[in-house]
């Protein structure tokens, strides 16, 4: 049973691909986190040719339950592997930085 937020700020990073939301309940408490970020390089297979390719990226959601723990969801990306990746739940007395 999480808290459902009702309104949110949405902060974005323009050098990187990164972003963070926080989720407000009635009482302007943060009840809901989310924030994705992608550190990617540049690759060349012949010196001529640059590509980015990504060397780390983590996504993480999580609500704020009605005991007061909140609920995690955490995503890790490497080694340019965005499409095939496993995410864990975790609880914690804490919301998440």
């Amino acid at each position: 049973m999480v808290i459902e937020p009702l309104c949110f700020e949405t902060h974005r990073e323009y050098e990187i691909d990164a972003f963070r939301t926080h989720g407000f309940d009635e009482e302007e408490t943060p009840c809901f986190h989310h924030h994705r970020y992608i550190q990617s390089s540049l690759c060349s297979d012949d010196d001529e040719a640059f590509y980015a390719t990504v060397i780390y990226g983590e996504e993480v959601r999580s609500w704020r339950l009605r005991d007061g723990r909140w609920l995690t969801w955490r995503v890790v990306h490497t080694d340019n592997d965005l499409d095939n990746h496993r995410g864990f739940y975790s609880f914690s007395e804490d919301r998440p930085r």
